[in-house]
């Protein structure tokens, strides 16, 4: 059985624990979660809560820094767009201002990750979220973002 949230996707269906998170028009090419990015790794989230989106991917060979190892960057990057696609969630869309990450464990290529956004809190047009990166039920890796909404970012370019 599947719990809604109320929340809309951008076509007005009310999102639940069954709905997966589609790319929306601005974020098509991402290369974390755009189905248009040829070179992307297609990543899909999912709604777990009226606060929380999630995803599992496994690591793969040709995103390795350190041999048998994911990237950093990449690390960061998902990090990065869980906490973007829990805004979505909310109906926000908005830029990263900042980004805190905490490298806890290497993340060996091949394993398979479970990545998780949660919203924590927004005021005005600032938004505060997290992320965390589990593997085997162990925690490897975690952000805490900042994000301002698109519209205020335009007026400041």
């Amino acid at each position: 059985m599947h719990q809604n949230y109320g929340y809309l996707d951008p076509s007005g269906n009310r999102l639940n624990s069954n709905t997966p998170h589609e790319s929306w028009d601005a974020h098509r090419h991402c290369v974390i979660c755009g189905e248009k990015n040829p070179l992307g790794l297609g990543i899909r989230f999912r709604v777990v809560s009226e606060s929380k989106v999630e995803a599992h991917w496994t690591v793969s060979e040709r995103l390795q820094g350190y041999t048998g190892l994911l990237q950093g960057g990449v690390t960061a990057a998902l990090l990065d767009s869980a906490m973007v696609n829990c805004l979505r969630l909310h109906g926000i869309e908005a830029y990263t201002a900042e980004m805190n990450v905490r490298y806890l464990k290497p993340i060996p290529v091949g394993c398979i990750l479970h990545i998780s956004g949660h919203m924590l809190k927004s005021r005005k047009q600032m938004h505060w979220t997290e992320a965390t990166l589990y593997s085997r039920e162990s925690i490897v890796a975690t952000a805490t973002g900042k994000f301002i909404t698109k519209e205020i970012h335009k007026e400041n370019i």
